[in-house]
């Protein structure tokens, strides 16, 4: 049902194996998920340290070309109905992010969901959580939209061939996320904070 793009570079691998483990603690059965971790060619191949996922992952090392290429070159592998991209510093939050999930379980329309991310780490229900229903061009001209591509779940054949531009560190979202939007039908827009976003000093958004 879901591909989760994760990409990482020169990252700590307790921080990647926590992202991966994020996704595996999701109520989604082996066949429901597809996880393909693009390693943007790191100095050190994090290779070891994942070998214990064994078939729950495809791992994919490259030459160092990028975030947008990682992504691309991810993107263009995944078998999913639909697709979730996560920088491998961050995780998903079982909670909300389930009822994400739920949102396309019910609702055969849902061309993209797109939600909030914390920097809280916390694990609990989200009782609170609401959503509204619009199409993706009126979502555009009504809404200061959320330019975090990690924040949408969307369909894979509403993407159709949309992809980041390589060469961009800094910025790749607000190209694509308002592209995918504009091709979107249905955008279930939700404020479930389901993603964890962690700040690193070495990260290409501080540097």
């Amino acid at each position: 049902m879901v591909s989760f793009i994760v990409t990482c570079y020169n990252l700590p691998t307790d921080m990647l194996c926590e992202c991966i483990d994020s996704i595996l603690k999701l109520n989604l059965q082996s066949e429901e998920r597809e996880i393909i971790v693009v390693d943007d060619g790191s100095e050190t191949s994090p290779i070891n340290d994942l070998l214990r996922y064994g078939d729950d992952i495809i791992y994919v090392r490259q030459k160092n070309s990028g975030v947008s290429v990682a992504r691309n070159t991810a993107m263009d592998m995944a078998k999913g109905q639909y697709s979730q991209i996560v920088d491998g510093d961050d995780c998903l939050l079982k909670a909300p992010y389930e009822y994400c999930l739920d949102i396309v379980r019910k609702n055969s329309d849902a061309d993209v969901v797109m939600f909030d991310f914390t920097h809280q780490n916390t694990q609990g229900d989200n009782p609170r959580v609401s959503f509204r229903k619009k199409n993706g061009a009126e979502l555009m001209r009504s809404e200061n939209i959320r330019g975090a591509a990690c924040c949408c779940l969307f369909r894979q054949a509403v993407r159709g061939q949309l992809a980041f531009t390589p060469g961009i560190a800094y910025g790749e979202d607000e190209e694509f996320t308002p592209q995918l939007l504009i091709r979107a039908e249905t955008v279930y827009v939700t404020d479930a904070k389901a993603y964890l976003y962690r700040e690193r000093t070495t990260s290409a958004v501080h540097q």
